[in-house]
């Protein structure tokens, strides 16, 4: 039987979503960036994936795994990249803006 095929964002507070699998049998993992999960998942290279909430959002043929995410109850700071410029930052921010944008119902006026 082929293994099942996970794709898992390279971060470090993925890893206890992850921890043990790769000792396993039936498990195929590999880690790289969330975008790079999600297009994987996409084309079929992977069959599960850690892929942003946005790219779940867009695909209606995707379901999560209830009771599972990497989330926060406060700031986080996965921004602060010294060596970015403000100008990558500031396309950063305006493409996850206008992708919020996308999603979020039309307030009552």
């Amino acid at each position: 039987m082929r293994p099942v095929r996970l794709g898992a964002v390279d971060y470090l507070n993925a890893r206890p979503l992850v921890y043990g699998l790769e000792l396993r049998h039936g498990f195929a993992l590999r880690f790289d960036p969330p975008s790079k999960c999600a297009a994987l998942l996409h084309e079929g290279s992977i069959d599960v994936g850690m892929i942003p909430s946005i790219e779940y959002l867009r695909r209606p043929d995707y379901c999560a795994v209830p009771d599972l995410a990497i989330v926060s109850e406060g700031p986080v700071e996965a921004e602060r990249t010294p060596a970015c410029s403000r100008a990558r930052l500031a396309r950063r921010a305006a493409r996850r803006y206008s992708q919020l944008a996308r999603v979020q119902p039309p307030r009552p006026g």
